[in-house]
């Protein structure tokens, strides 16, 4: 069965990591099997999103094992629907990349809002971060306001999996990632129990956390 990793990481980390560039990036994906993996850039996460977007989708040119996600900041709505502009289009996007945490914006701020309803044009799924209660909560409202879009929830809500289960059961549009640097016993069996299979998806969280251990 080929495998798709929808959570992986491109650039450089204030943590200790491996694989920063193309090439090393590669070589893991090829040991595990991954036929092909979505990236977003860390610089466009962390630092200035629309740098990061470029470099991002240059390097990853040539690549076929390589997409990537268009990344945006709610705290620059009309910046970043120029980005989505750019390459939300492409077929080496996979789709767009939110993360409240950086941003301090939950996806269900009228910013966001704004920036997933110009989204609905160029249907791709959404990867939020998600951690905490808040964060899930915020999610399944949006996946509710925004029901033609697809809504991956990363790392299914963190520590607080159990709560994001509940909070998105019934929310045919919401997907779950549960990637996490920690493993709990009867995680994905629960999640499987909540959504069924084809509502559970693999992300590695590569390059901050080794395939092998969210393989395991």
């Amino acid at each position: 069965m080929p495998i798709l990793d929808i959570h992986a990481h491109y650039g450089a980390w204030q943590f200790p990591t491996q694989a920063r560039n193309i090439d090393a990036l590669d070589k893991y994906l090829q040991r595990f099997g991954i036929e092909k993996a979505c990236f977003s850039s860390v610089e466009a996460l962390t630092c200035n999103f629309v740098s990061g977007n470029a470099r991002l989708f240059k390097d990853i040119e040539g690549y076929d094992r390589f997409l990537g996600y268009c990344t945006v900041n709610p705290n620059y709505v009309e910046e970043s629907v120029e980005e989505m502009k750019k390459y939300m289009s492409k077929s080496r996007c996979f789709g767009l990349k939110v993360h409240s945490g950086y941003s301090q914006r939950p996806v269900n701020s009228a910013p966001m809002m704004e920036i997933l309803n110009a989204s609905r044009r160029y249907g791709k799924p959404v990867l939020a971060h998600t951690w905490g209660p808040t964060d899930c909560a915020a999610i399944a409202e949006a996946a509710q306001e925004f029901t033609t879009l697809k809504f991956i929830m990363g790392h299914m809500g963190g520590s607080d999996w159990r709560p994001a289960l509940e909070a998105v059961a019934e929310i045919l549009n919401v997907f779950l990632d549960p990637c996490c640097s920690y493993a709990e016993r009867d995680k994905i069996r629960e999640a499987y129990d909540a959504v069924g299979s084809k509502r559970v998806v693999f992300g590695s969280d590569l390059m901050l956390l080794n395939p092998a251990f969210v393989a395991g």
